[in-house]
Order: C-alpha cells, then structure tokens, then sequence
C-alpha cells in the first residue's frame, strides 16, 4: 500500500492509503483525484464520527482512538467484481477488529468515451 495523503480534524487524523491495484489502474497520477476534494470536517461529522459513537453520547468513544486509514482497497468495473469486507481483511490481513466501516466511491473518468466506475474502501483504526 501508498500513502496518497492525511485528512485532519481536530484530535483526530486518518491516513489515505491506496493499494497497489488502485494506484495502476489510474493513470498519470489521478490516483491523487481520490483525495482531492474532500473536505475533512464534513467527511469526518459525516462519515467517520458518527461510527466511532457506538454508546450514542456525542462523542467519539475513546476504544477506537485518534487515527484511522481510509484505505482504497479495489476497482469495481462490474456490480460482480464488488468484495465484502470479509473478504477484503483477508486479502490484506487486516484485524477485523480494526474494522469500522465501508464503502464505494463513484468515478467518472476524465475521457468522456469511458463509463463510470467505482473504487471499493474500507476504514479501520490504525495500527500501533
């Protein structure tokens, strides 16, 4: 995997990886489109902060810590080619308790003669 990039907010920072996979299958550095745009406080209040308050208080339940990996872990081409997160962690012996939550993120690519496709992600608490 390559670190692509950090988003930030407040305590708290998640690592951007890509795999080796994902970086190929975009060509010329466009790996780099995956990140930009991304506003961290919104991603954060609206993704990541509200898996990590399981006890429902407001707050972010200190079991999962301040640092994260958002990892873009495959290309789905076709509905078929889409991974669980089962079988995700294995292919990249992640602990599934790290595991927080999931997703796929649509693309359009830059030349308008190919379709959309999606890039298969996954987030979990980093490693210490």
């Amino acid at each position: 995997m390559e670190k692509i990039g950090e988003l930030k907010y407040g305590p708290f920072t998640t690592t951007v990886n890509v795999t080796k996979d994902v970086k190929v299958f975009f060509e010329n550095g466009e790996v780099n489109d995956l990140i930009e745009g991304i506003n961290s406080k919104e991603w954060y209040q609206s993704w990541l902060l509200k898996y990590l308050d399981k006890n429902t208080d407001g707050l972010p339940d200190e079991e999962f810590g301040k640092d994260f990996e958002l990892i873009y872990t495959g290309i789905i081409e076709n509905p078929e080619d889409y991974q669980e997160v089962d079988e995700i962690i294995e292919n990249f012996g992640i602990d599934k308790e790290r595991f927080i939550f999931d997703g796929s993120k649509t693309i359009f690519q830059k030349d308008p003669s190919k379709t959309k496709f999606w890039v298969r992600w996954i987030v979990v608490r980093k490693q210490n």
